[in-house]
């Protein structure tokens, strides 16, 4: 396996390069301020890439945005396994099993190169050095089942184009210093509520928490990160929403990394670290709690179909459970109930979650066994109050 160090290249010239040789293996991208990504070719075309500061974000969000179906499908992944790269080993799997149909398999694909290829132009754009090391034959799975095929790839010299223009659109409004994989958090809410509407206002309150990056907030919204952040720039600029770094989440929930020594080799942060199963329908709410519980070292497991909820709570035993109320089939009540039953989640807190607030649910949640009720949206203020009180967070 060859590899070639090149220290002072411009990635968007260097690029079309290589799909002229051909070329099958890894580029490795450097800079100075040792932001770092990795992208995969194979004979040319764009397979696959790595990289930047949410990888795990990344992988959980390009789900959301083509509507995959994952959440009841735990894949298990031991760490022996040939591949390279874990997402796009567990993306391999997810379409051998059919979870993911071709368009979602190819949206999630072109949607994780086009972020990656983004980061790395605007990086150059900016003058950053960059350093390339070319490493000849990897390939991001070794797998059998792996899905290296032409019509799941991207044309090299196409994408550079795309993410060229995209480049362009964001220097152009003066969005440079606000780079997508920052969140957004109000810093003065009494002065923003002075400058917009009620309803604006109860919107942003409810979406700018510093939880979730503009990309993320950007899926949920079903808008661009162009189109988001132009709409935030004015914000940003009075200094009345500010952007921060924000830590990558956890692996998501149907991913496992495990070998034979796993349960013997665990580290005291993992040990110490609590679960939560959310028994959620609505993925935007579902994503909004996972990322305020790792906030406080909480791994969350979202169960959207409700029939898959009782086997998964017996075979996690979680420390928390947070229940929506309005759910086909079986309604948050009812679940609420059928744990209660169960011996082993007598004493384990149980939180009913929904956006009906009367004193009516609230008595009835006390009646079927709920420990509290906490009414949507569920901010990082409500969510510290229930950890203190039920399941003192060990973050806190």
């Amino acid at each position: 396996m060859n590899s070639n160090t090149n220290p002072s290249s411009d990635l968007v010239s260097q690029l079309p390069l290589y799909q002229q040789q051909q070329f099958t293996g890894r580029l490795d991208i450097r800079t100075a301020t040792h932001r770092n990504w990795s992208l995969y070719l194979s004979l040319g075309f764009l397979v696959w890439a790595r990289g930047g500061m949410h990888s795990n974000r990344r992988w959980r969000r390009q789900l959301l945005a083509c509507g995959a179906k994952t959440r009841s499908q735990p894949i298990i992944i031991r760490e022996d396994d040939e591949f390279e790269c874990w997402d796009y080993h567990a993306l391999t799997l997810l379409a051998q099993r059919q979870v993911l149909n071709k368009q979602q398999v190819n949206a999630i694909i072109q949607g994780t190169i086009h972020e990656v290829l983004f980061d790395i132009v605007l990086v150059t754009a900016c003058q950053t050095p960059v350093q390339i090391k070319s490493v000849v034959g990897v390939r991001p799975s070794h797998s059998k089942t792996s899905i290296l095929r032409r019509d799941l790839t991207l044309e090299t010299n196409t994408a550079i184009e795309i993410t060229n223009a995209q480049v362009k659109q964001w220097q152009q409004y003066q969005l440079t210093s606000y780079l997508p994989d920052l969140a957004p958090r109000i810093l003065r809410p009494q002065q923003l509520q002075r400058t917009v509407t009620p309803h604006t206002y109860q919107k942003l309150i409810r979406l700018l928490t510093g939880g979730q990056t503009l990309r993320d907030l950007a899926v949920l919204l079903k808008q661009t990160p162009l189109k988001l952040t132009r709409s935030l720039s004015s914000f940003i600029h009075a200094t009345l929403v500010g952007l921060e770094e924000i830590p990558d989440l956890g692996l998501p929930y149907q991913i496992r990394l495990t070998d034979k020594d796993k349960d013997n080799n665990r580290s005291s942060t993992q040990l110490d670290r609590k679960l939560a199963i959310c028994v959620e329908d609505n993925p935007r709410d579902a994503t909004r709690l996972e990322s305020l519980l790792a906030e406080h070292n909480y791994e969350c497991h979202t169960i959207q179909n409700v029939i898959h909820a009782l086997p998964t709570l017996l075979q996690h035993e979680p420390d928390f459970i947070f229940l929506d109320l309005v759910m086909p089939i079986v309604n948050g009540y009812e679940l609420c109930g059928q744990i209660r039953r169960i011996k082993k989640f007598q004493n384990t807190p149980i939180i009913i979650v929904t956006g009906r607030d009367s004193i009516v649910d609230r008595v009835r949640s006390k009646v079927v066994g709920a420990t509290d009720f906490v009414s949507k949206p569920l901010d990082a203020e409500k969510l510290i109050g229930i950890l203190n009180k039920y399941g003192h967070s060990p973050a806190l």
